[in-house]
């Protein structure tokens, strides 16, 4: 967490009179005027009455919201144009019910005494790359709507917005060497070996499994390399700035869905074929990161 985050967090807890407070404590001093005028203890009384009312509101407000606790928060990336759902995990710390919750201006599920739930907020997304992490702000008007209570929960982490896919469009590729892992497609069995993310699925010896309790894979002889399927950006020079990362980023999609190992080649930025979720979050979390500047590119 930020600097500017921490001292966020430690200015956790704000009251203010909402319009409706401010009403009733002009409409109180109303009454009291009228009771100086006239010289009614019966409006007095309605008046300290009024006010031991807007007093009981305050501490009821305040206690409200400040025994609540935010526990976890879970987010995945989403494509550019996609909802982020923010997961928030709250409990109460006290022995009573909050109600009439808000959580940056959205509102939320109450939270019952002496329990555990989870809240689901929403943002949009309007463009791709690092969404900074931010603080969770609630705040409520209850009882009755003449104080609002605010106060800084937890933090919404950081999180990366993928670019939007193409719709569609053949994926471009170079086709080099023999990078990609060794697929076994020969003769005899050789041995076994420990399972690596890439290698072929088929080839699992499930008894091994059962004895040793780790995946292993059956190796065997003559076996060679796929070539290396890479996706390069020189391959969309055809294309504007925003199209390239769209495109690149429906191809590497298409290709992980397939199975396929395959590169990607960025402006300084290159990562040898694989075909992994952590290989995947790599590639998209690249094409994320691209400069958003349009650069002066010649259509060939």
């Amino acid at each position: 967490m930020n600097d500017q985050l921490k001292s966020g967090m430690k200015s956790v807890f704000r009251v203010s009179l909402t319009v409706n407070g401010a009403s009733f404590l002009c409409s109180v001093l109303v009454l009291f005027l009228f009771g100086v005028n006239y010289n009614s203890n019966l409006l007095f009384t309605l008046c300290f009455v009024l006010i031991g009312v807007m007093i009981v509101c305050f501490w009821l407000n305040i206690i409200n919201i400040k025994a609540i606790k935010g526990l976890t928060v879970n987010v995945q990336p989403v494509h550019e144009g996609q909802t982020l759902e923010y997961k928030v995990d709250v409990a109460d710390e006290g022995k009573r019910a909050h109600l009439d919750l808000t959580a940056n201006g959205e509102f939320v599920s109450d939270v019952e005494s002496e329990q555990q739930q989870q809240w689901i907020l929403t943002a949009k997304t309007k463009k791709r790359g690092l969404r900074n992490a931010s603080l969770l702000r609630i705040s409520s008007r209850w009882p009755l709507g003449l104080f609002n209570s605010a106060r800084n929960l937890v933090e919404l982490p950081a999180v990366v917005i993928y670019p939007e896919p193409a719709v569609d469009g053949a994926p471009r590729n170079s086709v080099e060497g023999d990078e990609a892992h060794l697929h076994n497609d020969a003769d005899s069995l050789m041995g076994l070996k420990e399972y690596q993310p890439g290698d072929n699925a088929r080839r699992i010896d499930w008894r091994a499994m059962a004895r040793l309790e780790q995946l292993q894979v059956k190796l065997f002889d003559g076996g060679s390399g796929d070539a290396s399927v890479w996706l390069d950006w020189d391959d969309t020079q055809d294309m504007s700035y925003e199209q390239r990362i769209s495109s690149l980023c429906r191809w590497v999609l298409d290709y992980h869905k397939q199975g396929a190992e395959f590169g990607l080649r960025l402006p300084g930025f290159g990562v040898a074929p694989a075909n992994s979720y952590s290989h995947l979050h790599q590639c998209l979390y690249q094409l994320s990161v691209m400069p958003h500047q349009v650069r002066s590119e010649s259509k060939v």
